[in-house]
């Protein structure tokens, strides 16, 4: 497993995400304890639903809406530029860390966790 960390900009840990390479699939784990007010729309709605801890679809859906899409013109050039295979979320997380002009926070990698 592979291990990524939602901050806020006070470096606060909002959330831990999770990846399995071996089977591509993610998973999120919400600090109960944090100030709602300092976290990504996404993640206050699931917490003030008392939704601590996402599947995969979730997990995926909050990581689409912080990279690049898929649709975005000329991304090829841009996978290219970046030497990125292919169109994936991993390698896309990893590259901009999930910055979001809608929020403060950012997605720090963590690396390898067991």
């Amino acid at each position: 497993m592979e291990k990524f960390v939602v901050k806020n900009k006070k470096k606060t840990e909002i959330a831990n995400i999770l990846y399995n390479p071996k089977t591509r699939k993610w998973s999120m784990y919400i600090n109960e304890c944090m100030d709602l007010s300092t976290c990504p729309v996404m993640l206050y709605c699931m917490a003030n639903k008392r939704k601590f801890k996402l599947n995969n679809e979730w997990t995926t859906k909050f990581i689409r809406e912080r990279i690049i899409p898929p649709s975005r013109q000329n991304i090829n050039s841009f996978l290219k530029k970046y030497k990125i295979k292919e169109y994936n979320e991993y390698d896309l997380l990893k590259l901009n860390k999930g910055k979001c002009c809608m929020d403060d926070c950012y997605i720090d990698y963590k690396g390898f966790v067991k």
